[in-house]
């Protein structure tokens, strides 16, 4: 007969102790894995969403490339977009703001239907993670004419103006929200071998594999997420996610939190 490997039996211990010992309206609490290393963030940017759209809506979320010389043309999107730099540089036009130029680490924000447009000026491709805030069924983005008597077409779910190459595009549909809530959004680090703390979730997450591969395991149920593939994590659910893999695992989280 077949053992099971050791880190599949320590993770579901880890999992089932989460769901057993939780009670079920009383503070939470966590149990790591014992001997399993936990994956690392290497930013947690946090936005408040001052212009929240109506329920039900989406969290859109990608990593976007922009290539050395590439340019964004003139262009508003179907909902607030907050941006984190994850390589290189970017330079932005928002709105009436003055142009300036955004490295790596720092974030902004491109609100609803404000005017923006932007370059990578530098030779190096330029990267960013961002997550949409948008209405069900609102385009993402709509390019806007330089001539106000022109018109021009929105862009479907997933495509952005020329110049810009998403990796990927994942959706989270959410039919309510807390008044006042915030965005967070975040790189995750998994070294072989790493695995979450197993919780259950205290606020609404999208997760979108960026590189590797990640064993997810809620309930009875495992899967096995490849590059721009995601899932989520919704309250009052119990989840571990960790690589098993020889190579580091990156994943993307956007999440919903509470106001400050």
């Amino acid at each position: 007969m077949r053992r099971m490997p050791i880190w599949r039996w320590l993770a579901y211990l880890t999992l089932s102790l989460a769901i057993v010992l939780l009670p079920p309206s009383g503070p939470v609490d966590t149990l790591a894995a014992p001997a399993l290393a936990q994956p690392s963030t290497s930013f947690e940017t946090w936005f408040d969403v001052e212009q929240p759209p109506p329920a039900p809506f989406e969290l859109v979320q990608m990593v976007v490339d922009f290539p050395g010389g590439a340019r964004v043309g003139r262009h508003t999107h179907g909902g607030p977009g907050y941006v984190t730099m994850l390589e290189h540089d970017l330079t932005m036009s928002i709105g009436d703001a003055p142009v300036r130029v955004y490295g790596a680490g720092e974030s902004f924000v491109e609100p609803f239907r404000v005017v923006a447009e932007g370059a990578n000026l530098g030779a190096a491709q330029a990267s960013v993670l961002v997550t949409y805030v948008l209405p069900v069924g609102a385009a993402v983005t709509t390019l806007v004419p330089a001539d106000p008597a022109a018109s021009a077409p929105a862009r479907l779910a997933g495509q952005l103006p020329p110049g810009a190459a998403p990796r990927f595009e994942s959706r989270m549909r959410l039919e309510d929200a807390p008044a006042g809530y915030r965005l967070g959004q975040s790189l995750r680090t998994y070294e072989p071998g790493a695995w979450t703390i197993s919780e259950m979730a205290s606020a609404s997450r999208l997760l979108t594999v960026v590189s590797g591969s990640a064993l997810v395991l809620t309930g009875p149920g495992e899967r096995t997420y490849h590059v721009g593939e995601s899932w989520t994590e919704l309250p009052g659910q119990a989840y571990l996610s960790g690589n098993t893999g020889a190579d580091p695992t990156v994943v993307a989280v956007s999440v919903l939190g509470p106001p400050r």
